[in-house]
């Protein structure tokens, strides 16, 4: 498999492994409050990884080094997004959530491609062929997936035609933008 190719493999498992949080975090919310729930999941989450990072002299060299931007990541990424992620998982459908939440990487697709004409500006993705707005695109497995997931697995919770005009709206997006990447890409 090429570099293309493995990049969006990879891509791809991703975001079917996220795409089993919506209906995780519905089913958990069952039983605990979202900011505890999230603080728990992120707790356990860390300690997983914890023994496939640095070793814990270099951690805390990095730790001390980049104590502000860690500050900073935290706050808005963890407190803020997660916190308001959970709040809302808890308040809507898990299917609905994950539409929603799910259509992001479609507008971050957009964007990129409209503002940057060569995307390549994420360092893990200097790769040769691969584009931001290309890989961020095969996002759209997650609602999608996490939708179904939801009607599977959470009780009382079943397909509505919000959610699935949804689905058909981010599949037809897709299928516009890459139509029209092709047409551009070939001209």
């Amino acid at each position: 498999m090429n570099s293309k190719g493995n990049t969006i493999f990879w891509a791809i498992i991703a975001c079917l492994l996220w795409s089993t949080a919506y209906a995780g975090i519905k089913l958990g919310l069952q039983f605990d409050t979202p900011f505890h729930f999230a603080g728990i999941r992120f707790i356990i989450s860390g300690l997983i990884i914890l023994p496939f990072t640095v070793k814990p002299g270099v951690f805390i060299r990095m730790v001390r080094e980049n104590w502000k931007v860690i500050v900073w990541v935290s706050v808005l990424q963890f407190i803020v997004n997660y916190s308001l992620f959970y709040q809302g998982l808890n308040l809507v459908p898990g299917a609905l959530g994950a539409i929603i939440y799910g259509s992001q990487p479609l507008v971050v697709a957009v964007v990129a491609a409209i503002f940057h004409d060569d995307d390549k500006w994420f360092k893990l993705l200097q790769r040769p062929g691969v584009k931001v707005s290309e890989l961020n695109l095969w996002k759209f497995s997650n609602p999608v997936v996490g939708a179904v997931l939801s009607w599977l697995l959470i009780p009382n919770e079943n397909p509505e035609w919000l959610t699935i005009s949804g689905m058909i709206i981010i599949t037809g997006s897709l299928i516009v933008f890459y139509k029209s990447s092709t047409e551009i890409s070939t001209n």
